[in-house]
């Protein structure tokens, strides 16, 4: 799975418009380099399966360094940059943990590629919830209390 870095921001500066011929292009391109299924799940976000994935992230990476996107009329030059996130598939819920493994990538711009292991999930962001939960909302166990002013 991947998906295009800052791409909210191509929608925010460019328009929606902009930002669906952007990934027409990316679509295109990508399929053209892996030679493989391209599914565009959500968004900006794209899956597909490959058993040489390490070389298929690598040349994806390389298109878009050597080929930039031109809009507007050649106008306006875009350099993309991808998340990637791998999973094996050996799992049920192979896209949400594709997911997960593309979330990890984000936290080091410098990851080619995050690859999704079962005891490596952070399972800190569970607990944290849970904790501010019981704090939030449990009338006994209440620790903070929030105050709100009307301005």
């Amino acid at each position: 799975m991947f998906d295009i870095k800052n791409f909210s921001k191509i929608n925010a500066i460019y328009g929606f418009k902009t930002g669906d011929k952007v990934l027409e292009i990316v679509a295109k391109r990508v399929k053209n380099v892996i030679k493989k299924p391209l599914y565009r799940i959500h968004a900006d976000e794209f899956v597909f399966i490959s058993s040489e994935y390490k070389q298929d992230i690598l040349k994806i990476k390389e298109k878009f360094i050597k080929e930039p996107i031109y809009l507007h009329d050649n106008d306006v030059k875009l350099r993309l940059s991808f998340s990637f996130g791998v999973c094996k598939n050996d799992s049920e819920d192979v896209l949400s943990r594709a997911a997960i493994a593309i979330k990890e990538a984000k936290k080091s711009p410098y990851l080619e590629f995050c690859l999704y292991e079962e005891q490596k999930v952070d399972t800190n962001f569970i607990k944290f919830n849970s904790l501010l939960y019981d704090a939030l909302f449990h009338q006994k166990e209440a620790q903070i209390v929030p105050y709100f002013r009307e301005l």
